[in-house]
């Protein structure tokens, strides 16, 4: 991507007395904030759902039930990525898969097209949950700034935190769809469509049930979203010292791809948990079995070991990643250009 030097060049930044870390230091429009935040998370959502569909399937695979197209079987809609001697790969009670396996068992039984299964409900979660954590953070992290002196890093910590809990309150009955769309095996024509699972869930628990999940969800993005925009945050500054006379666009890429990938790899356990609630919803696990995360969290080690925790970290970080450097990036890059368009 070629963007104007004399637009995004750190040194002429520096020299007008601007710091590099972000395409301009006063605080853009709402309009153009809001405008830019939901045109980065449509990017981000179309290039990275095939791997949150494979993460997703991998965190609710329990090696200790069968697979089997039978109405016992716990999770009846997860794929079970093992070749039999027909050519099958649905097999019963075996080992985790690997990343690769299971998005293989994808393509071959589902068609390509299943990686982008919830597609439309993760720009439809992206597009608000985006567009409220971007605005609010930069809102608030510009206002924290102001009126403290020392809070250079600790301002992106609380600011992320707050706006990710905003957002994610907000969002939850369109994350937990999407997450139970993305769960299911086989062709779309034959699985339920989102105003089907949302009805399912709100009959099963009553409105409220439209936000299970959204306790772990926390647990997982507000430290999540401190991690992230502290490590986002020195990044962007140390790169930005040594990117003499280079496009600022690159820095909020890698500073993207650096934070996000930590802050994936310290929160995955808490994805899985809320991925594991927000499946089990619609098959009547509720009523049977404690659904509060620490027990949740008590019977997937009992039963499947500390290393269920971490199923599909691969996949997460190959979807999280590279989703934070395009969400920042692209970000910063449109808010500049349609700001400097007015």
């Amino acid at each position: 991507m070629s963007v104007p030097k004399v637009s995004l060049d750190i040194a002429a930044h520096r020299r007008q007395g601007i710091e590099p870390v972000a395409i301009g230091n006063a605080l853009p429009s709402f309009s153009v904030r809001l405008t830019s935040a939901m045109g980065s998370s449509v990017v981000s959502a179309v290039a990275t759902t095939p791997f949150d569909v494979v993460k997703t399937r991998l965190q609710v695979f329990d090696r200790a039930t069968s697979c089997a197209f039978s109405s016992s079987v716990r999770f009846q809609h997860v794929v079970c990525c093992q070749p039999t001697s027909n050519g099958s790969l649905f097999l019963g009670a075996n080992p985790r898969p690997s990343a690769y396996r299971m998005m293989a068992c994808i393509v071959k039984n589902e068609g390509l097209t299943s990686l982008w299964r919830g597609t439309g409900y993760a720009m439809l979660t992206s597009l608000p949950s985006v567009g409220i954590y971007l605005t609010c953070y930069e809102q608030l992290k510009h206002h924290l700034q102001a009126r403290m002196e020392k809070g250079k890093y600790f301002a992106p910590i609380v600011a992320g935190s707050v706006s990710r809990t905003l957002a994610v309150v907000m969002t939850n009955p369109l994350e937990l769809v999407r997450t139970q769309i993305m769960a299911q095996r086989g062709t779309s024509r034959g699985n339920a469509g989102g105003r089907v699972l949302m009805s399912q869930a709100m009959q099963s628990g009553g409105v409220l049930s439209l936000w299970r999940g959204v306790i772990p969800t926390l647990y997982r993005d507000v430290p999540f979203s401190a991690t992230y925009w502290l490590v986002a945050e020195m990044s962007r500054d140390s790169l930005a010292r040594i990117a003499s006379a280079s496009d600022i666009l690159w820095v909020n890429l890698a500073s993207g791809m650096i934070a996000g990938s930590a802050a994936a790899l310290l929160t995955h356990p808490f994805d899985v948990i809320k991925t594991r609630i927000q499946v089990e919803i619609t098959h009547g696990i509720k009523e049977e079995t404690d659904m509060k995360t620490l027990s949740i969290l008590r019977r997937m080690i009992q039963a499947e070991g500390w290393v269920s925790l971490w199923g599909g970290v691969g996949p997460r970080v190959l979807k999280v990643a590279p989703s934070c450097a395009i969400v920042l990036g692209t970000y910063e890059m449109l808010k500049y250009v349609w700001a400097e368009g007015r």
